[in-house]
This record gives C-alpha cells, sequence and structure tokens, in this order.
C-alpha cells in the first residue's frame, strides 16, 4: 500500500495550532493585569524646575535665581485589584541666590544672600486604579508624608565697614519639619506589560510645618498650616512603575 503525505492538511493542522497558542498568550496577558492582588509596583517620580527674575533701574539692580531637584520612589503591593498600599521616600534639594546692586553717590553697594536646601523624608500611601482604554489606566493616590528639611544661607556686602545683626546675621540655618496630606490624581502608559509611564498634575493637599532658626536670638519657632487645591507647574511629576 502506498504512504501518502497531505501537504495542505499539515499545514493547516500546524496554523491551528500555532492559532490556539496565540490565543491563549493574549488571554493570559488581558486577564493576568498589572493591578491584579498580589502583584508589586516598585517606581518612583522626578520633578526638577527653576525661575530667574530681575530688575533693572537707574539706582538699582535685583537678581533672583531659584532651582529645585526632587526624587521620590516608592514601592507598593496590592492588597486587592486595582488598590495597592505601599511606602515611599523623598530626597530634594534646592538653591536660591539673590543679588542686590544699591548705588548711591557714585557709590555702589552689592549684597549678596545664597541658600541650599537639602530634604529628607519618607511617606505611606493607598493608590487605586480605574482602567480607561487598552494601555491606559487613571489613579488617585491618596498620601501621608513626613519630610525633614535644612536650609542653609550666607550673605556676603561689598561694604567693608557694614555690620550684619542678629536679626540678619552673615550664616544663617534654618530647620523645618513638615507633615502633608495629599490626594492626587494621574494617568499611566503601559509602555509594556510591566513597565509604566507615570505622570500626575495638581493636588488638593493640607499641610502642617514647624520650623527653628537656629542663629536668631529670641524666640524663633514658627508653626503653620496650610490648604486647597494646587495646580501650578511645580506639581507636575513624570516617572516609571515596574510591576510584577
Amino acid at each position: 500500500m502506498p504512504i501518502t503525505f497531505n501537504v495542505g492538511q499539515f499545514n493547516s493542522n500546524k496554523m491551528k495550532k500555532c492559532f490556539l497558542i496565540l490565543l491563549t498568550v493574549f488571554a493570559f496577558i488581558n486577564v493576568f493585569s498589572q493591578t491584579d492582588k498580589g502583584k508589586i509596583l516598585v517606581g518612583g517620580q522626578l520633578s526638577f524646575g527653576g525661575s530667574d527674575n530681575s530688575t533693572l533701574d537707574t539706582l538699582q539692580k535685583y537678581d533672583l535665581k531659584n532651582s529645585s531637584f526632587q526624587f521620590n520612589p516608592n514601592f507598593g503591593y496590592f492588597i486587592k485589584d486595582n488598590l495597592a498600599v505601599g511606602l515611599s521616600m523623598n530626597l530634594g534639594y534646592s538653591t536660591s541666590s539673590q543679588t542686590y546692586e544699591n548705588s548711591y553717590n557714585n557709590t555702589i553697594t552689592k549684597t549678596t544672600s545664597t541658600t541650599n536646601g537639602l530634604s529628607y523624608g519618607f511617606g505611606v500611601f493607598a493608590r487605586q486604579y480605574l482602567k480607561i482604554a487598552d494601555k491606559f489606566m487613571f489613579y488617585i493616590n491618596e498620601s501621608v508624608s513626613l519630610i525633614l528639611s535644612n536650609n542653609e544661607t550666607k550673605r556676603t556686602n561689598s561694604d567693608a565697614g557694614y555690620n550684619f545683626s542678629s536679626n540678619y546675621p552673615a550664616t544663617e540655618e534654618n530647620k523645618k519639619n513638615d507633615i502633608n496630606l495629599s490626594v492626587t490624581p494621574g494617568l499611566i502608559y503601559f509602555l509594556t506589560p510591566k513597565l509604566g509611564l507615570q505622570t500626575s498634575f495638581g493636588n488638593i493637599y493640607f499641610n502642617k510645618s514647624n520650623s527653628t532658626d537656629k542663629n536668631l536670638n529670641f524666640d524663633n519657632h514658627n508653626n503653620s498650616s496650610n490648604y486647597g487645591i494646587n495646580l501650578n507647574s511645580s506639581t507636575f511629576y513624570l516617572g516609571l512603575n515596574y510591576y510584577f
């Protein structure tokens, strides 16, 4: 009996198997979401900015420059589908310089002030996710954080006979403690099934702070609290999160 081999039938069966395998893979990807219970997220946000302002007229010149950098890594665990809780850290650096030139009786007096600041802290957060498209998700992040900061200011004056006062010393150090509560909306775009590009803008916030100026001789403790809705450019964050 001759042996026959149906090439068309073999190719058809092979294609069916490949098709079924692909369907299984895609079904697995769709079902096993990045935000399912038991998943872990690791990521962070990075922000930086600056400003440059100057005033010039016949008798005086004033320049003010500011810049800041902030990094916030975070770690979260999904206690249920689309709900993660976790820890965050804060690390920031800022610098500010002011220059004031005053012209009087053909004499120019120049005063400079430079402030460098370092901040660090930690917090806890809860984040609720909502899928709005195939690769897009909307989230609401509620957080509580404690931030410690230290700012050191150094001042100079071109007038050799100028004496700095206790209220306006040549060197000044300020320490500050902040407790922050915020609710922040944001969007995540999944570049891959495990890597999400995260952005947020604006927040509803409450802040309570206590500051102490170590170089002043009088009672120098200051307590303040602030609350509201913040929509300025300093609230824009961009970061990456890894889900596994």
